[in-house]
C-alpha cells in the first residue's frame, strides 16, 4: 500500500511559483537565502511553505546584478 500511495503522489500536480525575490536589506541573496532554503510564499491570500529549487544570477552590461529564483511548494 505504501508503494502504491507513493506512486499516486508522484502523479499529483504540484504548485509552483516563478518568483523574483525582492532584493532588500533584509533579503540579500547569499546572505539571507540561497538555493535549497525553505521560504514562505504568499499568493492570493494564502501562505505556502516552499523550497528554492533554482537560482539564476545575471549581470548586465553595466554590472547590475539580477537574481531570479524558482520556488516549489513543499508538500
Amino acid at each position: 500500500t505504501a508503494v502504491a500511495n507513493a506512486r499516486l503522489r508522484e502523479g499529483w500536480p504540484h504548485r509552483r511559483f516563478a518568483a523574483k525575490i525582492v532584493d532588500a536589506p533584509s533579503t540579500r541573496y547569499g546572505l539571507h537565502w540561497r538555493w535549497g532554503d525553505k521560504v514562505s510564499a504568499f499568493y492570493e491570500g494564502a501562505q505556502y511553505d516552499c523550497v528554492i529549487r533554482a537560482v539564476s544570477v545575471k549581470l548586465d552590461g553595466n554590472g547590475q546584478e539580477s537574481v531570479d529564483s524558482r520556488l516549489v511548494v513543499q508538500e
